[in-house]
């Protein structure tokens, strides 16, 4: 809203709206903010789509589509809500096997925690807001990468699988917030998934 100037400086820090809650800063800003427009501008530049510089608008990591939903009773209907989109989806699919977990064995499962953590939450925070249920198949991908590497670090728990399975569910069992993946499930059993 200056007119002493026709230039912006913007500054960018990697990542941040992945990481950071939106619904807990629009809280902070609804605290602080006493004007009505400056929240609404603040809350529709947040879901506002990127520009690339040929001019394409990127639209944000959600896809709206009919999804299965429960009322308030239990009931099921069908409601047209956001998600992770499958582009989104298949792009975190391949950043995970860019981490190559099941090579780390020279590693702790702590060392492989303050490593992955930040992505896994800011993936979280961020394609978890609307429909948390459709970042399962993440979630799942994330344990079979960790059952890999359980079974190339300990031989004795190689065969069967469901050896390494279990000595991750006991790893969850005495630290459930290790990993950021764990913070966010209702049930261990989606986490490992089928391995």
């Amino acid at each position: 809203m200056c007119w002493a100037y026709n230039w912006v400086c913007d500054l960018d820090i990697k990542g941040f709206f992945g990481n950071l809650d939106h619904g807990l800063m629009m809280k902070a800003v609804r605290k602080h903010a006493q004007e009505r427009w400056m929240v609404l501008y603040i809350e529709r530049w947040l879901k506002a789509p990127a520009q690339d510089e040929q001019g394409n608008l990127l639209q944000r990591g959600y896809t709206f589509r009919p999804r299965v939903a429960y009322g308030r009773k239990g009931r099921i209907f069908c409601s047209f809500s956001p998600a992770i989109s499958k582009k989104a989806e298949q792009k975190i699919r391949d950043e995970i096997r860019g981490w190559k977990l099941h090579r780390c064995t020279g590693q702790t499962i702590g060392d492989l925690a303050r490593k992955i953590n930040p992505e896994l939450r800011g993936w979280f925070n961020y394609y978890g807001r609307f429909t948390p249920s459709a970042l399962r198949p993440i979630e799942r991908h994330v344990g079979q990468s960790l059952v890999r590497w359980v079974c190339r670090k300990y031989k004795k728990l190689r065969k069967p699988r469901s050896r390494a399975w279990a000595w991750l569910i006991g790893v969850l069992n005495r630290q459930p917030n290790l990993l950021a993946l764990w913070e966010h499930q209702r049930s261990r059993f989606i986490t490992i998934g089928a391995v």
